[in-house]
């Protein structure tokens, strides 16, 4: 999955908000160098089930001012 993320999330608050639905196998944010930019987020859960239930529940929602517009990679 891939969505926004505010500036002053860390990767550590990111994975916190998605191990509430599952067990996260991978978190990454990418950034541009100057970090001015947007940043993405990109996270892989232990199951298909967990990332389901995950994007049902974090698409929308509003964290630090942003808005996480969940999406799913369809592999």
């Amino acid at each position: 999955m891939n969505m926004p993320v505010a500036h002053g999330v860390t990767r550590g608050e990111f994975v916190g908000i998605f191990s509430r639905y599952g067990k996260v196998s991978h978190a990454v944010i990418l950034a541009t160098i100057d970090n001015a930019s947007r940043r993405r987020g990109f996270i892989v859960m232990s199951t298909h089930s967990e990332a389901r239930l995950a994007l049902a529940s974090l698409s929308r929602t509003e964290i630090k001012c942003v808005f996480f517009s969940v999406t799913r990679h369809p592999c």
